[in-house]
């Protein structure tokens, strides 16, 4: 193994209390409200089982439809914004954002403009 020369810098393992996390953002949203947000990591939800049946068969369906070259349909639009309101409200921190009404101490994701659901999908640059 090669031994670093004066001029590099020895590499340790990052600490668990210093290990960088996703960044938060206070951010004001073009309606003038203002959210605690982050980019939602589509690989974790993904993986702990939080993506709901609903949103997985609908990525599944926007896969299918892009390979298959079809035209838009309102299926296709339709599974595109189950896809965005699943993502819109997992970035949001604080307030909580559900997409099932109802939920207490949650604003339902149809409060959430589409111009303020645009601006986040473009802040954290989240495609669907």
């Amino acid at each position: 193994m090669p031994t670093p020369s004066s001029d590099e810098k020895t590499l340790k393992p990052t600490p668990p209390d210093a290990w960088q996390r996703p960044a938060e953002e206070l951010l004001e949203l073009p309606s003038g409200n203002v959210a605690l947000l982050h980019r939602p990591n589509s690989f974790f939800l993904s993986k702990s089982g939080q993506v709901p049946e609903k949103v997985r068969k609908a990525a599944e369906a926007k896969k299918a439809a892009e390979a298959g070259n079809e035209d838009v349909s309102a299926e296709n639009i339709a599974a595109v914004d189950l896809i965005v309101d699943f993502l819109i409200s997992k970035a949001f921190i604080n307030p909580r954002v559900s997409v099932l009404p109802g939920q207490k101490n949650a604003l339902h994701i149809d409060t959430i403009s589409a111009e303020d659901k645009g601006f986040i999908l473009d802040h954290f640059d989240i495609s669907v």
